[in-house]
């Protein structure tokens, strides 16, 4: 389990469903942290006080020791993930179940905004942005499924730390939710290549709710077969919430992201986020350094 689960976390997602914010949340919560790791003879776990990141020309770069790793993520997620993170963010992206105006309220208060008339709600830093369809995509990813026992011990663990009926819906409402936050999410710097590359993949929750009261009914794990066929045109995609996004919409986002691209959102988000607790004031730097590089932030009109 503990090469893909961290079982210490299990509380995170129990809190987010006795919040109520499954509900409104049915997307992409970004909330994994990362461990860093000095690879060598013997492997060095490094403390996240002693990192930062820096941007150049389009490339991050995790630095330690005065010694610059490159990081492989989408040039064009920097700017938006980085002020994303920097405001502290969770939820990233929508489709939410719960469309009341209590709802709502709670959607703009986590800075969400709707994305047109799509039924879509997006973290205000990504609305500009052409990574919206990334968003879109990973609400949508591929998963598989996990060993039986450990879906069992994933499934009790958590249920025994949701709390009573909660406020709100009465019907009988079911959905799912992405977060990296029971994740374990590890960085290797890798002093040979001067590079750096993150293990970690998110989960999806699958929940219930019947009279207020949510039960995780199943986990799952995104799928790591990273050769999938990549969303060349979301207006392929069968999903109601694009079919009712008008079509000049639909061509401004058009992409090439895949597998790949929606886990390695996830492990870019976590790491941005340990170096972001640890070094705020050189986090904020690299965020203004990569946003001031039009060539990757494509600002939509």
């Amino acid at each position: 389990m503990s090469s893909v689960v961290n079982p210490s976390a299990k509380h995170d997602v129990a809190t987010l469903i006795n919040n109520g914010d499954h509900r409104i949340g049915g997307g992409v919560f970004f909330e994994g942290v990362s461990m860093f790791v000095l690879e060598g003879e013997s492997d060095v776990q490094l403390n996240p006080l002693d990192l930062s990141l820096s941007y150049a020309d389009g490339v991050v770069s995790l630095i330690h020791d005065q010694v610059s790793y490159a990081y492989d993520t989408h040039p064009q997620l920097v700017c938006p993930l980085g002020r994303f993170v920097r405001r502290n963010g969770r939820l990233a992206f929508s489709i939410p179940s719960d469309r009341s105006e209590s709802g709502q309220n709670r959607l703009t208060s986590l800075g969400l905004e709707p994305y047109g008339l799509s039924g879509i709600w997006v973290a205000r830093e990504f609305k500009r942005n052409a990574v919206v369809a990334l968003l879109l995509g990973m609400d949508y990813a591929a998963i598989e499924g996990l060993p039986p026992g450990m879906k069992a011990d994933l499934l009790s663990n958590i249920n025994s730390l949701v709390g009573g009926e909660v406020e709100g819906l009465s019907d009988d409402w079911k959905s799912y939710f992405n977060t990296d936050s029971m994740s374990q999410i590890i960085t290797f710097l890798m002093p040979e290549s001067t590079s750096a590359e993150t293990s970690g993949v998110p989960l999806r929750f699958f929940w219930k709710d019947t009279a207020g009261q949510t039960t995780v009914t199943e986990v799952a794990v995104y799928s790591q077969v990273l050769g999938s066929e990549t969303i060349s045109d979301l207006s392929t995609l069968d999903l109601p919430v694009v079919r009712i996004i008008q079509q000049d919409e639909i061509r401004s986002l058009v992409s090439t992201f895949n597998q790949i691209d929606f886990i390695s959102a996830y492990q870019t988000a976590a790491i941005f986020a340990s170096v972001h607790r640890n070094n705020s004031e050189s986090f904020s730097d690299f965020v203004n350094a990569a946003c001031r590089d039009t060539r990757y932030n494509r600002i939509r009109r």
